[in-house]
């Protein structure tokens, strides 16, 4: 399957409501050159939307870093996952972000133990980030400590 990137408009219509619209490009295209398309495309769109369009962001497609597993582990399936909920600061409100399929070797009787190897280095990916860039919440709080993590299951 081929991978492209992704510029997604935020819209607002007169009730209020918010809609998106996500417009695909071939990821042979530079980032200089889809930031370009984009702002040509919102200007183009301004015009034939009675929405206000209230932002846009680019997902880059990009090559996965090497070491990754290229199996899939036994009995890993995108139902069955762990929701993970970090304080966020500068609000009174927690940050979650579902993992589908969760090791089941990480779940014992239906519980995730946060202290666990590879549960703790991704909360602290998530945490701290790396030297340029950390991990927030949509509104750019950073993400906190750890509120707690719990097996989840939800229809895919």
């Amino acid at each position: 399957m081929a991978e492209v990137s992704i510029i997604t408009y935020s819209l607002r219509d007169d009730a209020g409501k918010r809609s998106s619209i996500p417009v695909y490009v071939p990821a042979t295209a530079t980032e200089a050159q889809i930031v370009a398309l984009a702002e040509a495309i919102a200007t183009a769109l301004d015009g034939v939307t009675g929405a206000v369009i209230e932002g846009m962001s680019i997902t880059l497609a990009k090559a996965l870093p090497g070491g990754l597993k290229v199996v899939t582990v036994a009995d890993s399936l995108n139902g069955m996952g762990a929701l993970f909920s970090f304080d966020a600061d500068n609000t009174p409100y927690a940050f979650s972000t579902f993992v589908p399929a969760v090791r089941p070797s990480l779940v014992t009787l239906g519980v995730i133990d946060p202290a666990d190897v590879a549960v703790a280095a991704f909360v602290t990916a998530m945490r701290d980030g790396t030297a340029d860039a950390d991990p927030s919440d949509r509104y750019a709080n950073d993400l906190l400590l750890l509120h707690g993590v719990e097996v989840r299951f939800r229809k895919l």
